[in-house]
Formats: structure tokens, C-alpha cells, sequence
């Protein structure tokens, strides 16, 4: 479990990265920034849940921090648009909807 949290955030981090370059150079970039919200959201929302798993009843003490990250994450898909509306954007983006 931890080897893919890792790997999950290391690719989360290269996506934020990529985008970042892209709107500093001015380039387009609202298919990439729609890819990173909905990969990273995801992948945040898995990380903290098995974060949460591995620490058993402790993932739920007030005492530890991943009670609060799991509640964070749980936000972050609805704040500045849902993954369903991610999908619809990469997907009009890419000339793919009908």
C-alpha cells in the first residue's frame, strides 16, 4: 500500500509540475489542468483512505492527522468541479464528445 500511496503522489506532484510550466510559459493548458485535477483527486482521496486503513482505529482519533486529511479530501473532488465534470472537459477538450 505504501509503494503505490508513493508512487501516486509522485505522479501527482509531476502532473501539478507539468501544468504549472505550461500556464508560466502561457501555453494552453485547460486539458492538462483538468487532467491533473481529476487524476490528483483521486489520488489524494485513495492515499488518505489507505493512509487511514493502515492506522486502524487510530486514522480515526481526533489525536491524529488523518482523520482531518481524509475529511479534506473528501472535498476536494467537489471544490472547482466535480470529477464527473473533469471527464466532460477532457473529454469536449479532446474533440471526443458527440
Amino acid at each position: 500500500m505504501l509503494a503505490d500511496m508513493a508512487t501516486e503522489l509522485f505522479a501527482s506532484r509531476l502532473m501539478v509540475y507539468h501544468c504549472a510550466q505550461l500556464a508560466q510559459e502561457e501555453r494552453p493548458c485547460s486539458v492538462e489542468t483538468s487532467m491533473a485535477k481529476l487524476f490528483v483527486c483521486e489520488a489524494a482521496t485513495r492515499v488518505a483512505l489507505n493512509a487511514q486503513k493502515i492506522l486502524g482505529a487510530y486514522g480515526y482519533a481526533m489525536e491524529y492527522d488523518v482523520q482531518r486529511y481524509v475529511r479534506d479530501v473528501l472535498l476536494f473532488p467537489i471544490i472547482g468541479g466535480s470529477s464527473a465534470i473533469q471527464r466532460n472537459n477532457i473529454m469536449n477538450r479532446l474533440g471526443l464528445a458527440k
